[in-house]
């Protein structure tokens, strides 16, 4: 009698308390409306759950006034079957600066003391050698490391360009690659060229993909991936997936089940997290994503400047204030020219913002270049890594001049950790140093006069929520509530 093998399983990670948040409600997500979510995210069947970011951190501080350390260890306490991750911004790590080895080193032990399973580290030019030794460190603490390698569209980004920077990241000790379109950018085609690409070349190394919908491609392009052989996908809870986010895991959970491959995720606890994330939603005055519809000509003209949301919506606001809204279309127009010149930066923190910035100089002085900003020369000289191709020459000698290009790698041994605690020390702890280490003293002294304390409890549940609403509203006369073939009606 011969059985039948047991269909291949395609890995998920969740993305519902940092890609969703981040890319739908500006990292705004409370963590009291994470902490009684998470035990039934721990019931869904995920691999692995990613808790925060740098941006997360920051806003947490910033705008939530909420102890984002707090957040991390509340988490992992709910958290019980399923691993945890964090997505690690290059040598920024969870701050701006450039923080060198001791700094990474601190910020890792750190989050392995917190109980962090996986981290995954991305560098927003793909230069693998500002991260080599956040990966060596992670492994070393016994941690699991995932690269983020991230797409673009340039004459420089090839499928052969992905194939090296994924090398690159496995060389130095990283478990696996994500294949990430953090801008939305990738088509069908483009999809399926990369992650044919880097399978071949890596057969037996762990591939997953992650890609936003700003496009509205994003669904075929995952249908491509996993065609492709990849072996894990990134979603979100329905509320917060879509529009700038990443796919729904239901749906790609019903892509799975077509394509023949297993999830091992529970179908109905994914109906409640959709749920309460509606009603989280709801309380709190959030929007609700939505699906784009795909359009070759906004496409086009995406792909050429590659503003991400966030950015463009910052440059609306700021030519509207300058009655100069009018000039938005040469500004985009421009802003692929710099790019280009530039030797295409990804367009995400920090290059997304030095490359429009300087295209808004250019277009609304009339003089290209006149005005530079700083970051953008040291981006020129060399400051954040190597760019994915060759800087304008023409260009470089008008900004930069006779001045020494920067060696990237000279802040990686300097001893920053010591030098911080002798001019703002004593601290109470490791994560109070390193919180006050990413941030600017005036953050953090309005941060500790606003904090918050982190507290669970005060997001009702979405049967709690619906007596409530209806409790506010003395005209109805009659309830009847449906779920399956049970019906209630009842007189007011």
């Amino acid at each position: 009698m011969s059985t039948s093998s047991a269909k291949p399983r395609l890995k998920f990670t969740d993305e519902t308390f940092r890609d969703g948040p981040q890319s739908v409600w500006a990292n705004r997500m409370r963590t009291a409306s994470m902490l009684d979510s998470a035990p039934i995210l721990d019931e869904c069947g995920f691999d692995r759950i990613n808790l925060i970011s740098g941006s997360a951190f920051e806003t947490a501080i910033v705008y939530l006034y909420e102890d984002p350390w707090e957040r991390l260890h509340q988490l992992r306490k709910r958290i019980k079957k399923t691993d945890t991750i964090i997505l690690v911004r290059g040598r920024n790590l969870f701050g701006w600066k450039r923080y060198s080895d001791d700094v990474v080193e601190l910020f890792m032990q750190r989050l392995k003391q917190i109980g962090i399973d996986w981290v995954l580290i991305f560098d927003a030019l793909n230069d693998v050698s500002n991260v080599a030794f956040h990966v060596r460190c992670a492994k070393k603490l016994g941690m699991g490391v995932l690269g983020y390698v991230t797409y673009s569209i340039s004459p420089a980004h090839t499928p052969e360009h992905f194939v090296q920077k994924s090398r690159e990241f496995i060389d130095c000790g990283a478990d696996g690659i994500v294949f990430g379109d953090a801008s939305g950018l990738l088509t069908p085609e483009t999809a399926r060229a990369n992650m044919v690409a880097i399978r071949q070349a890596f057969p037996e190394t762990i591939l997953e993909f992650s890609g936003h919908d700003a496009t509205g491609l994003s669904s075929l392009c995952y249908k491509e991936a996993i065609d492709a052989g990849i072996d894990g996908v990134y979603s979100a809870a329905r509320p917060l997936a879509y529009g700038e986010s990443i796919p729904a895991t239901l749906d790609l959970m019903a892509m799975a089940d077509q394509s023949g491959l297993q999830t091992g995720l529970n179908e109905e606890t994914l109906r409640r997290i959709d749920d309460y994330f509606l009603w989280v939603a709801y309380q709190e005055g959030r929007p609700f994503s939505r699906k784009v519809t795909p359009n070759a000509k906004n496409f086009r003209s995406f792909a050429h400047h590659q503003v991400p949301g966030g950015m463009m919506s910052h440059l609306v606001s700021q030519l509207k204030n300058l009655k100069l809204i009018d000039r938005l279309d040469e500004v985009l127009e421009e802003t692929g020219r710099v790019r280009e010149e530039m030797g295409y930066p990804v367009m995400v923190t920090p290059f997304s913002q030095l490359v429009t910035v300087q295209a808004t100089f250019n277009v609304l002085e009339g003089k290209r270049y006149h005005t530079v900003p700083e970051e953008l020369r040291l981006y020129m000289r060399g400051h954040y890594g190597q760019s994915p191709g060759q800087i304008d020459q023409n260009i470089l000698d008008r900004v930069v001049g006779n001045e020494d290009r920067i060696d990237s790698a000279a802040v990686f041994g300097r001893e920053m950790v010591p030098e911080f605690i002798a001019e703002n020390g004593p601290f109470a702890s490791d994560e109070d140093l390193l919180l006050e280490l990413f941030n600017s003293k005036v953050v953090v002294q309005k941060y500790r006069a606003n904090q918050k304390p982190v507290s669970r409890g005060d997001v009702p549940s979405p049967l709690h929520g619906l007596v409530q609403e209806i409790a506010k509203r003395p005209g109805l006369s009659r309830i009847a509530v449906s779920k399956g073939s049970l019906h209630l009606e009842q007189s007011i």
